[in-house]
């Protein structure tokens, strides 16, 4: 039973983070203008595979927009991951005085390869550096990729960014 992405991402075995100046909600208004998503891309996006080059292109322009899946991408959570989160957002929660559970959703853009392309905020902690880092921290994410007929496919999907994500 195929499924249609802009749902969460499941939470795969052992499990992490978008400038606020973009907000998307695309569920708001059927036929409405999908928001802009963050410019920046991760590095190596044209290494992505060529069957899904045009695909993942689309998405990119689109933003957060609806596709279809059978499996949906599960984060792979390891000590690099578990690093990255603590040295990104530590800093800026304690620079900026914010409690440990300051947390960020982000739209992202996982590509085929299961690395984030892309990333939105949807939900902003209020605290723009904050969302800064999250953002960064969640390009480094590395995800078991979505499938769709038994091939790995690009998908928009939402992740709550935080210091005690797990």
């Amino acid at each position: 039973a195929r499924r249609d992405s802009l749902a969460t991402a499941e939470r795969g075995p052992p499990a992490t983070p978008a400038d606020p100046a973009a907000t998307a909600d695309p569920t708001s208004e059927p036929g409405a203008e999908p928001p802009d998503p963050v410019a920046e891309t991760a590095e190596g996006a044209e290494g992505a595979p060529s069957e899904t080059g045009s695909e993942l292109d689309r998405l990119r322009a689109s933003g957060p927009s609806y596709v279809s899946y059978d499996e949906g991408p599960r984060l792979v959570w390891d000590r690099e991951a578990e690093a990255q989160l603590a040295t990104t957002l530590l800093p800026v929660i304690r620079a900026e005085g914010l409690n440990a559970d300051a947390a960020t959703t982000l739209w992202l853009l996982v590509r085929a390869d299961g690395r984030v392309d892309a990333v939105a905020v949807q939900t902003s902690s209020g605290n723009a550096a904050f969302d800064g880092a999250a953002a960064r921290a969640a390009r480094a994410l590395i995800f078991a990729p979505a499938l769709r007929d038994e091939r790995a496919v690009p998908l928009w999907i939402l992740r709550e960014i935080s210091l005690l994500m797990r």
